[in-house]
C-alpha cells in the first residue's frame, strides 16, 4: 500500500471532532474544570483512532452526553448524520 493510501485510510479512522451535549453535560461553575474538559478533547482529537465495526464511514464526530445514568456515546458521520449511539452505565 503506498503512502497516500494509508494516510487516506487513517484519516477515514478518527475522530475529526468531539462535542459535549449541552442539555446533558452542563459547563462547569469553575472555569478551571471547562478548561481541562477542553485540553482534554482538544488531545484526543489531536492523535486518535476510532474505528466502527460494520461501517466504514469515518472520520467521525462524537457528541457526548448522559441519559438515564448513563453514558451516551453519538457518533456521526462527518456530515453530521447519526450512525449509532452506545449508551454505557454508570454503575
Amino acid at each position: 500500500m503506498n503512502q497516500e493510501a494509508t494516510s487516506s485510510d487513517d484519516n477515514k479512522h478518527r475522530l475529526v471532532d468531539i462535542q459535549l451535549d449541552p442539555d446533558s453535560i452542563s459547563r462547569s461553575a469553575n472555569p478551571n474544570v471547562d478548561h481541562e474538559r477542553q485540553v482534554a478533547i482538544y488531545d484526543l482529537i489531536e492523535e486518535n483512532s476510532f474505528v466502527l465495526e460494520d461501517h466504514d464511514s469515518g472520520p467521525y464526530k462524537l457528541i457526548l452526553g448522559t441519559l438515564n445514568d448513563r453514558l451516551v456515546f453519538n457518533v456521526h458521520d462527518e456530515s453530521g448524520t447519526q450512525i449509532v449511539a452506545h449508551m454505557f452505565s454508570f454503575s
